[in-house]
Protein backbone atom coordinates (compact mmCIF):
# COMPACT_ATOMS: atom_id res chain seq x y z
CA UNK A 1 0.00 0.00 0.00
CA UNK A 2 1.31 3.57 -1.03
CA UNK A 3 -0.21 6.68 -0.44
CA UNK A 4 -3.23 5.55 1.07
CA UNK A 5 -5.40 6.28 4.16
CA UNK A 6 -8.34 4.71 5.89
CA UNK A 7 -8.97 1.60 3.90
CA UNK A 8 -8.82 -1.58 5.18
CA UNK A 9 -8.47 -4.99 3.80
CA UNK A 10 -7.10 -4.11 0.70
CA UNK A 11 -3.91 -5.32 -0.90
CA UNK A 12 -1.49 -3.30 -3.94
CA UNK A 13 -3.34 -0.77 -3.72
CA UNK A 14 -1.94 3.44 -4.24
CA UNK A 15 -3.98 6.35 -3.69
CA UNK A 16 -6.86 4.78 -1.94
CA UNK A 17 -9.56 6.53 -0.20
CA UNK A 18 -11.80 5.24 2.26
CA UNK A 19 -11.51 1.99 0.40
CA UNK A 20 -12.40 -1.55 1.91
CA UNK A 21 -11.49 -5.30 0.04
CA UNK A 22 -9.60 -3.96 -3.13
CA UNK A 23 -6.62 -5.36 -4.57
CA UNK A 24 -4.30 -4.13 -7.29
CA UNK A 25 -6.43 -0.61 -7.70
CA UNK A 26 -5.53 3.22 -7.49
CA UNK A 27 -7.06 6.13 -7.23
CA UNK A 28 -10.07 5.08 -5.58
CA UNK A 29 -12.64 6.73 -3.19
CA UNK A 30 -14.53 5.14 -0.98
CA UNK A 31 -14.94 1.69 -2.70
CA UNK A 32 -15.40 -1.76 -2.07
CA UNK A 33 -14.64 -5.19 -3.69
CA UNK A 34 -13.07 -3.64 -6.43
CA UNK A 35 -10.02 -5.52 -8.90
CA UNK A 36 -7.54 -3.45 -10.73
CA UNK A 37 -9.92 -0.81 -10.42
CA UNK A 38 -12.93 -2.88 -11.78
CA UNK A 39 -15.86 -3.15 -9.40
CA UNK A 40 -16.87 -6.88 -8.41
CA UNK A 41 -19.60 -8.14 -6.61
CA UNK A 42 -18.15 -9.05 -3.02
CA UNK A 43 -19.15 -13.22 -4.30
CA UNK A 44 -17.26 -12.58 -7.74
CA UNK A 45 -14.23 -10.37 -6.47
CA UNK A 46 -13.18 -12.90 -3.47
CA UNK A 47 -13.57 -15.89 -6.17
CA UNK A 48 -11.16 -13.95 -8.90
CA UNK A 49 -8.84 -13.06 -6.25
CA UNK A 50 -8.40 -16.45 -4.80
CA UNK A 51 -7.44 -17.32 -8.14
CA UNK A 52 -4.49 -15.14 -8.59
CA UNK A 53 -0.73 -14.95 -8.06
CA UNK A 54 1.30 -12.62 -6.49
CA UNK A 55 3.15 -12.23 -9.60
CA UNK A 56 -0.26 -11.73 -11.47
CA UNK A 57 -1.17 -9.01 -8.85
CA UNK A 58 2.18 -7.18 -9.35
CA UNK A 59 1.96 -6.65 -12.97
CA UNK A 60 -1.14 -5.83 -13.12
CA UNK A 61 -0.94 -3.38 -10.70
CA UNK A 62 2.03 -1.68 -12.38
CA UNK A 63 -0.35 -0.96 -15.26
CA UNK A 64 -3.40 0.10 -13.16
CA UNK A 65 -0.99 2.46 -12.05
CA UNK A 66 0.44 3.43 -15.57
CA UNK A 67 -3.28 4.54 -16.57
CA UNK A 68 -4.65 5.84 -13.67
CA UNK A 69 -3.89 9.44 -13.45
CA UNK A 70 -2.54 10.68 -10.51
CA UNK A 71 -1.73 13.89 -8.25
CA UNK A 72 1.57 15.73 -9.02
CA UNK A 73 2.76 15.77 -5.77
CA UNK A 74 1.40 14.14 -2.54
CA UNK A 75 1.15 17.43 0.30
CA UNK A 76 -0.05 19.20 3.05
CA UNK A 77 -0.45 22.93 3.96
CA UNK A 78 2.13 23.86 1.54
CA UNK A 79 2.99 26.74 0.03
CA UNK A 80 5.48 27.77 -2.75
CA UNK A 81 7.40 24.33 -3.24
CA UNK A 82 8.52 21.94 -6.21
CA UNK A 83 9.13 18.10 -5.12
CA UNK A 84 6.98 15.53 -3.47
CA UNK A 85 5.65 14.74 0.06
CA UNK A 86 6.07 17.81 1.49
CA UNK A 87 3.93 18.69 4.24
CA UNK A 88 3.79 21.72 6.41
CA UNK A 89 6.27 23.50 4.25
CA UNK A 90 6.78 26.74 2.75
CA UNK A 91 9.04 28.35 -0.01
CA UNK A 92 10.19 24.44 -0.53
CA UNK A 93 12.23 23.98 -3.77
CA UNK A 94 12.97 20.29 -5.27
CA UNK A 95 12.39 19.08 -1.73
CA UNK A 96 11.34 15.15 -1.19
CA UNK A 97 9.83 13.40 2.07
CA UNK A 98 10.12 17.56 3.40
CA UNK A 99 8.00 18.41 6.54
CA UNK A 100 7.58 21.90 8.68
CA UNK A 101 10.93 23.19 6.45
CA UNK A 102 11.13 26.99 5.12
CA UNK A 103 13.36 28.47 2.30
CA UNK A 104 14.87 24.66 1.51
CA UNK A 105 16.61 23.27 -1.59
CA UNK A 106 17.42 20.48 -3.13
CA UNK A 107 16.63 18.44 0.49
CA UNK A 108 15.35 15.14 0.96
CA UNK A 109 14.22 13.25 3.73
CA UNK A 110 14.59 16.51 6.38
CA UNK A 111 12.19 17.79 9.39
CA UNK A 112 11.74 20.99 10.51
CA UNK A 113 14.95 22.80 8.77
CA UNK A 114 15.20 26.12 7.93
CA UNK A 115 17.53 28.13 5.44
CA UNK A 116 19.21 24.75 4.41
CA UNK A 117 20.17 23.64 0.76
CA UNK A 118 21.55 20.21 -0.45
CA UNK A 119 20.83 17.91 2.06
CA UNK A 120 20.21 14.26 2.63
CA UNK A 121 18.87 13.53 6.05
CA UNK A 122 18.70 16.08 8.60
CA UNK A 123 16.66 17.44 11.42
CA UNK A 124 16.24 20.46 13.94
CA UNK A 125 18.58 22.71 11.78
CA UNK A 126 19.21 25.74 10.23
CA UNK A 127 21.61 27.83 8.09
CA UNK A 128 23.00 24.12 6.40
CA UNK A 129 24.42 23.35 3.37
CA UNK A 130 25.68 20.10 1.75
CA UNK A 131 24.91 18.00 5.10
CA UNK A 132 23.62 14.03 5.56
CA UNK A 133 22.47 12.13 7.84
CA UNK A 134 22.93 15.01 10.80
CA UNK A 135 20.70 16.08 13.74
CA UNK A 136 20.19 19.39 15.40
CA UNK A 137 22.76 21.57 13.42
CA UNK A 138 23.42 25.60 13.34
CA UNK A 139 25.34 27.38 10.71
CA UNK A 140 27.44 24.17 9.30
CA UNK A 141 28.70 23.33 5.92
CA UNK A 142 30.14 19.99 4.09
CA UNK A 143 28.97 17.45 7.40
CA UNK A 144 28.30 13.93 8.16
CA UNK A 145 26.78 11.84 10.64
CA UNK A 146 26.92 14.78 13.33
CA UNK A 147 24.74 15.76 15.92
CA UNK A 148 24.08 19.32 18.38
CA UNK A 149 26.96 21.01 16.81
CA UNK A 150 27.54 24.38 15.38
CA UNK A 151 29.95 26.73 13.17
CA UNK A 152 31.40 23.36 11.64
CA UNK A 153 32.79 22.80 8.98
CA UNK A 154 34.26 19.88 6.31
CA UNK A 155 33.91 17.41 9.51
CA UNK A 156 31.81 14.37 10.31
CA UNK A 157 30.99 12.30 13.58
CA UNK A 158 31.06 15.41 15.56
CA UNK A 159 28.79 16.09 18.60
CA UNK A 160 27.95 18.69 21.04
CA UNK A 161 31.04 20.60 19.48
CA UNK A 162 31.74 24.26 17.62
CA UNK A 163 34.07 25.77 15.21
CA UNK A 164 35.89 23.05 13.92
CA UNK A 165 37.39 22.61 10.51
CA UNK A 166 37.73 19.00 8.74
CA UNK A 167 37.45 17.22 11.76
CA UNK A 168 36.90 13.82 12.71
CA UNK A 169 34.98 12.04 15.81
CA UNK A 170 35.13 15.14 17.98
CA UNK A 171 32.98 15.10 21.02
CA UNK A 172 32.35 18.25 23.40
CA UNK A 173 35.08 20.03 21.47
CA UNK A 174 36.11 23.72 20.26
CA UNK A 175 38.04 25.84 17.93
CA UNK A 176 39.55 22.49 16.05
CA UNK A 177 40.94 21.95 12.58
CA UNK A 178 42.38 18.96 11.64
CA UNK A 179 41.26 17.99 15.06
CA UNK A 180 44.41 19.86 16.53
CA UNK A 181 43.32 22.29 19.26
CA UNK A 182 44.05 26.28 18.59
CA UNK A 183 43.38 29.40 20.27
CA UNK A 184 40.24 31.31 19.08
CA UNK A 185 42.17 34.38 17.25
CA UNK A 186 44.54 31.27 15.92
CA UNK A 187 41.49 29.62 14.85
CA UNK A 188 39.59 32.43 12.22
CA UNK A 189 43.37 33.63 10.96
CA UNK A 190 44.20 29.62 10.12
CA UNK A 191 40.49 28.70 8.64
CA UNK A 192 40.39 32.02 6.79
CA UNK A 193 43.84 31.05 5.45
CA UNK A 194 42.59 27.60 4.25
CA UNK A 195 39.60 28.71 2.94
CA UNK A 196 41.42 31.52 0.76
CA UNK A 197 43.86 28.67 -0.66
CA UNK A 198 40.59 26.54 -1.72
CA UNK A 199 39.17 29.18 -3.14
CA UNK A 200 42.13 29.22 -5.47
CA UNK A 201 41.74 25.52 -6.00
CA UNK A 202 38.06 25.67 -7.35
CA UNK A 203 37.27 23.25 -4.04
CA UNK A 204 35.69 25.77 -1.49
CA UNK A 205 32.05 24.45 -0.80
CA UNK A 206 32.60 21.37 -2.67
CA UNK A 207 32.56 17.34 -0.99
CA UNK A 208 36.08 17.09 -1.89
CA UNK A 209 37.18 15.30 0.94
CA UNK A 210 37.68 10.99 0.19
CA UNK A 211 35.13 8.98 2.30
CA UNK A 212 36.30 7.80 5.38
CA UNK A 213 34.00 4.28 4.87
CA UNK A 214 33.61 1.84 2.73
CA UNK A 215 31.10 1.79 -0.54
CA UNK A 216 28.56 -0.85 1.29
CA UNK A 217 28.78 1.08 4.63
CA UNK A 218 26.91 4.31 2.37
CA UNK A 219 24.58 5.46 0.76
CA UNK A 220 25.92 5.00 -2.49
CA UNK A 221 25.31 1.70 -2.17
CA UNK A 222 21.90 1.86 -2.72
CA UNK A 223 22.48 1.88 -6.55
CA UNK A 224 23.87 -1.70 -6.52
CA UNK A 225 22.63 -3.44 -3.78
Amino acid sequence: MQDSESSSDCLYGYDLRGCINCTGCASLRNKEYCLFNEQLSPSVYREKVALLKSEEIRKKFDEVKEKTPRVYSVSTNSENFIGNYVHHCKNAYEAFDTVECQDVGYVSEIKSCKDCWDIFVLEYSELCYNISSCHKMYNCNCCFFSAESKDCEYSELMLNSEHCFGCVSLHHKKYHILNKPYSEEEYFKEVARLKEEMKKEGILGELWMPPTYPLEDTVAAWDVM
